[in-house]
């Protein structure tokens, strides 16, 4: 009868506990964590993206889910009042010396509605903050990547941003206010490009 060398066990116990899908890649220049929505936390909340007010979520006539499609995981939410809260965000430092930024995700919609405002309308957004997190200037959010009004299936955005001077920390948010429809969002990629 042959035997099972204790160091192989030790090795498969090891690749079960941590298994290689839950690992960064060292070269990953993506600077948001969980792009694809894969993990969620204990609130069924997209892991390390902020929800402004979860509380107000259903007051505001609004529903966040994850959701599993094939091989394909994204964050969905859908709006039937035009009012809202941020729907997810993340900040993070600006790497020292950075011109611009690549944003980029694939996002879908469904009966979207834009409300009084031009920004109302579902995409993603950077806002710049200066000074370490005490402020932004007026004119800080860019836009971004957005939706078609209407019907969409997915699609993939990006666009390259310069760094505003003086910036030293961006927040890149999914937009929650002054629309109304069914958005997805995944994909979503933050890096250096210069």
């Amino acid at each position: 009868m042959k035997s099972i060398h204790p160091l192989a066990i030790l090795s498969a116990c090891v690749l079960i506990a941590f298994p290689a899908f839950a690992q960064t890649s060292p070269n990953d220049t993506n600077l948001i964590n969980n792009g694809k929505f894969e993990i969620a936390d204990a609130k069924g909340h997209p892991q390390d993206w902020e929800v402004s007010h979860p509380e107000f979520l259903k007051k505001c006539e609004t529903s966040v889910e994850l959701i599993s499609e094939g091989d394909q995981t994204f964050y969905r939410i859908t709006k039937s009042a035009a009012t809202g809260p941020g729907l997810g965000w993340q900040r993070f430092d600006i790497p020292e010396g950075t011109g611009s930024l690549r944003i980029a995700a694939k996002m879908r919609g469904k009966n979207i509605t834009r409300g009084a405002e031009g920004w109302n309308i579902p995409g993603l957004g950077l806002t710049y903050f200066y000074n370490n997190d005490q402020d932004t200037k007026p004119g800080s959010m860019d836009k971004w990547l957005k939706v078609p009004l209407g019907d969409s299936e997915w699609q993939e955005y990006e666009s390259i941003i310069p760094v505003r001077d003086g910036a030293t920390r961006v927040n890149v948010s999914v937009v929650g206010e002054g629309w109304t429809g069914t958005f997805d969002i995944t994909d979503v990629v933050v890096e250096v490009v210069e």
